[in-house]
């Protein structure tokens, strides 16, 4: 399975219509509502679903629990399930338990009898590609439905359904309005606005949507961060996490440009440097990419170049850039760095000192991620004066 499809989740599950009408709320407000039950909640368990036996996706079920501490980077996770055998897709089955508890992230593979662990940022990253079959970001965003509200290019209602017992409204959204846009939904719980199912889709494209849906949610657990501790079980293999990160230099890694010219970013040194790891089909990065161009074109000769570095690529990147006339040079096949990184899904991004350095990383995005990326810049300025 390659690392691009593990960046995705599918759930086509069944919805049952509601015979009353839709309440006489815009998309708008039922997002703000889910917003608003979302904000209050610290702490969270549900079970989930994704895939099915015939998507070429992926097919897990299992248990999430995680609770916010101050912001997605510092919260306390866990994962735990089971990646269904899809022998029509060479897919084994694996069982597997993820967390991390603020500081490292540990992995049990129960199927191969392994276990490593490793912090946040330089190997742990890497760690949670299984995690992801079963980890919702809303629930513990600071802001979160961010991208819903301050983002998409329109909202509206569907026809409200009743997902495993509980009645909901369901919200699509989009991003962009040509041709590869992509399609959020999410079905929300009338009695708490919680999330019961999310579907994402690009149009236009062959992919199938990816997804998820979860039940039995239960909030307020006074957690600890010592429940997001894994321990290796007994007999199990030790195995180290070999993955570059903050604090390490920049992997030497020779990367294509459109002209078919290489570019190793390991010997520009004298510049900071942002990698801004992206690629067409992921709509988080259609979201991110405008402020990136602009902080690029911002700081333009002054000793900070910008790079958007195309990662686990199914269309065509350069078109797309071209499109839209960023003016910061784009880089190809840059898989590779960014699992070196510690990055192993999109959008990713780093920010690389003078000296070659590594001094800022982040997996994801969030609302504030351009001023990180800019006090990183700072930082890595001054440290050079």
């Amino acid at each position: 399975m390659t690392r691009s499809i593990l960046c995705a989740i599918l759930l086509v599950a069944a919805t049952v219509p509601i015979a009353q009408p839709a309440r006489a709320e815009d998309a708008r407000r039922v997002l703000e509502a889910a917003a608003d039950a979302l904000r209050s909640v610290r702490a969270i368990e549900y079970e989930f679903v994704s895939g099915g036996p015939e998507n070429p996706i992926g097919w897990a079920s299992g248990r999430a629990r995680m609770r916010q501490v101050t912001d997605p980077s510092d919260s306390w996770l866990y994962v735990g399930g089971t990646i269904h055998a899809q022998p029509q897709f060479d897919v084994a089955e694996q069982r597997f338990e993820y967390a991390v508890d603020g500081r490292r992230a540990y992995l049990t593979d129960h199927s191969a009898g392994t276990f490593q662990s490793a912090p946040i940022g330089v190997g742990g990253n890497s760690l949670s590609v299984s995690a992801i079959y079963g980890y919702v970001t809303e629930f513990i965003e600071p802001t979160p439905l961010w991208k819903e509200l301050d983002h998409a290019s329109s909202a509206r209602l569907l026809e409200p359904a009743v997902v495993d017992g509980v009645a909901c409204d369901v919200v699509e959204l989009t991003y962009g309005s040509e041709t590869g846009a992509n399609i959020t939904i999410w079905w929300l719980g009338r009695h708490d606005h919680l999330p019961r199912r999310g579907e994402w889709r690009t149009i236009g494209s062959p992919a199938p949507p990816f997804g998820m849906s979860f039940r039995s949610i239960t909030t307020g657990h006074p957690w600890t961060a010592g429940d997001f501790v894994l321990s290796a079980p007994a007999g199990f293999e030790r195995r180290p996490v070999e993955t570059a990160g903050i604090g390490r230099e920049l992997p030497a890694v020779a990367l294509a440009t459109p002209d078919g010219q290489t570019v190793r970013l390991d010997e520009l040194r004298g510049d900071v440097l942002v990698l801004d790891f992206w690629n067409t089909w992921c709509y988080i990065c259609r979201t991110l990419t405008p402020a990136i161009a602009d902080m690029a074109a911002e700081f333009d000769g002054d000793g900070v170049r910008f790079f958007g570095v195309n990662v686990f690529e199914t269309g065509d990147p350069v078109a797309y850039w071209r499109e839209r006339r960023y003016r910061h040079a784009i880089l190809l096949e840059g898989d590779e760095l960014a699992i070196a990184l510690d990055l192993p899904y999109q959008p990713g991004i780093a920010v690389v000192d003078t000296e070659g350095k590594v001094v800022f990383t982040q997996l994801g995005g969030s609302p504030d991620r351009a001023q990180k990326v800019r006090r990183a810049i700072a930082a890595a300025k001054a440290a050079a004066r």
